[in-house]
């Protein structure tokens, strides 16, 4: 423990306290500036620092985490097409579907399970690659993009004049025209803009906030720079993978002890950083999350960190009407309102049962196909058939089982709150800040921060948005998401009022209507996304892009090694299953 808070300490006093001094910003160097700190912070002067044994086992890991991480096999990044371009593709190799209504047996060269983009994706790359392949999608919900759902008309407003398009799901196109459905969002013309993640910290109870100026300062000296070397020169060092939450916390401490002034708004602004950047970002707590390999995510950059048109773009309502746009030359293909429960492989071809609830009544179906790409996420891969996941025969092989076990899903909650438009009472016109955190909430279970639309827009949009997470939220979800939606909302919504009058006071007005999303309660996801548990082994991603003998195919965000929870990284692990199907 020593060695490590000595470490960070010795950053402090190589970077100088001056350097977090907000009264004499013009001594704060570039971090490019501070010579040799990576070098200071390498793994063999760290484990000479420990013990012999120590500097064995730092440049065994060094090859696996820094710089490079944990590797990844997967080559869709670098060869495949842009989302527009297989679109264009598919269209190219459109062939009517076979027929099966009305018959309880079918067959296909492939079955897809699942109609999100990692699913879409494989039947686009599929379809453009060979006109005679006979595939078939069989989707449970009503709908096709899984998580990337846009609920139309979320928010009308009385006269009719205006209504509001919101994304329950996916919301941000990351790393912007380096994203690989950046076209394809063009081309459907979906309302979106730059959005750079700035905060402001309030305080109504104490006449405090910190603004986005002095938010970004100390963000990125403590979070971004010191917290980024910190926990890098302890993955190197422990001997066991450990939550985030114990280097954050051993940061904070040194954070008191090294810098000069008031601590306060500096440790303020690193918890509200750590909340912002990794627990709403993964839908999971810092004891959850691996230090060793739970951040991979974060740290990978589309294009490269320096890239032109990078930027990440928060969209207005869209990513439904661009899955549908790739899935419109073989929308005839996918069989929705059919919920998969059984996958057998033990004869030469694989039989896979399924619930069609298109009708009034549920009908047990069984289709046949020489192999399966299987798109279904995480949270349903780790229950059983009684739980309501799918039922394996033979079971899941003991090292992919063993993978999922290790991979977390994110429980989080985003709810809408639309208000009229002359009740707008958040502070700033459309070019400040983003997001909203009350400084007094934090270190609270309840973990809440506010988004504001409006972010780069020539207006002020009439609503904001939240994520949310923590037991409160969890035991909401689990008594009434699936039960009683009116009561659902209305207990959301109390919890996110009680955190607007911390910043804005208890004067503000109660908003017109709320949206929430169900997710963590939701039959076809139990979860929002991936993210990498405390335990989490080197390759344990790798490991499910390994087909089940030859003949079932996993792809989805989760089994994406550096773009998991992302849209991008499912889109790019349907086209690995389909390229590695026509093998």
């Amino acid at each position: 423990m020593i060695v490590f808070l000595t470490s960070l300490s010795i950053l402090l006093s190589i970077t100088g306290a001056e350097m977090f001094n907000p009264f004499h910003s013009e001594m704060i160097p570039e971090i490019s500036q501070i010579e040799d700190l990576e070098s200071f912070f390498s793994a063999e002067t760290l484990g000479r620092r420990v013990n012999e044994k120590g500097t064995k086992r730092i440049k065994h890991r060094m090859a696996t985490y820094f710089p490079s991480k944990e590797s990844d096999d997967t080559t869709s990044e670098r060869d495949a097409p842009n989302a527009d371009v297989l679109r264009k593709r598919a269209i190219e190799n459109v062939k009517p579907s076979i027929e099966h209504f009305g018959r309880t047996e079918e067959a296909h060269d492939v079955i897809i399970v699942g109609a999100g983009w990692a699913g879409i994706s494989a039947a686009a790359y599929l379809q453009s690659k060979n006109e005679d392949f006979n595939f078939k999608i069989l989707e449970g919900r009503d709908y096709i993009g899984g998580r990337s759902y846009t609920n139309k008309k979320a928010f009308i407003h009385k006269n009719g004049s205006r209504y509001f398009d919101v994304d329950m799901g996916s919301m941000w196109l990351l790393y912007g025209a380096q994203n690989p459905l950046w076209d394809l969002a063009k081309n459907v013309s979906v309302q979106m803009a730059p959005y750079g993640y700035i905060n402001t910290l309030a305080s109504m109870k104490n006449h405090e906030t910190i603004g986005v100026a002095d938010f970004s300062y100390y963000s990125e000296n403590f979070y971004d720079s010191a917290y980024l070397y910190y926990r890098w020169a302890k993955a190197y060092i422990v001997e066991n993978d450990e939550g985030l939450k114990v280097s954050a916390s051993e940061s904070i401490d040194l954070i008191n002890e090294n810098t000069q002034y008031y601590t306060g708004n500096k440790t303020a602004v690193f918890e509200a950083s750590l909340q912002e950047y990794l627990e709403l970002m993964y839908g999971a707590r810092t004891e959850q999350m691996s230090l060793w390999y739970g951040v991979q995510g974060e740290e990978s950059h589309l294009g490269g960190y320096y890239a032109e048109d990078n930027a990440d773009h928060l969209l207005e309502g869209g990513f439904s009407d661009m899955v549908e746009h790739l899935a419109s030359s073989f929308n005839d293909k996918i069989q929705k309102n059919s919920k998969v429960t059984d996958i057998d492989c033990t004869g030469e071809i694989v039989k896979v049962s399924y619930e069609d609830r298109s009708g009034e009544e549920v009908v047990t179906k069984v289709a046949r196909a020489k192999k399966i790409i299987l798109t279904v996420p995480i949270g349903v891969l780790k229950r059983t058939a009684e739980e309501g996941g799918i039922n394996f025969t033979p079971p899941i092989p003991k090292k992919q089982a063993g993978a999922i076990r290790r991979i977390g899903v994110g429980q989080m909650v985003k709810i809408f709150m639309f208000w009229k438009e002359e009740d707008v009472f958040w502070p700033g016109e459309f070019d400040d800040a983003e997001q909203y955190i009350a400084r007094d909430a934090l270190g609270d279970d309840l973990r809440i921060t506010f988004y504001n639309p409006s972010y780069n827009k020539e207006e002020k949009l009439p609503y904001l948005f939240t994520f949310m997470l923590g037991k409160k939220v969890d035991k909401i979800a689990k008594l009434y998401a699936n039960s009683d939606e009116a009561l659902y909302t209305k207990k959301l919504k109390i919890q996110a009022l009680q955190r607007l009058r911390m910043m804005f006071g208890d004067d503000i007005p109660l908003p017109r209507k709320v949206v929430a999303t169900k997710w963590t309660q939701d039959e076809f996801a139990y979860g929002v996304y991936s993210y990498n548990k405390v335990g989490y082994r080197e390759g344990d991603r790798a490991k499910l892009r390994n087909s089940f003998q030859n003949k079932v195919f996993l792809a989805g965000e989760g089994t994406s090694t550096h773009h998991y929870a992302t849209v991008h990284g499912a889109y790019w692990s349907g086209i690995d299953a389909a390229k590695k199907v026509l093998v």
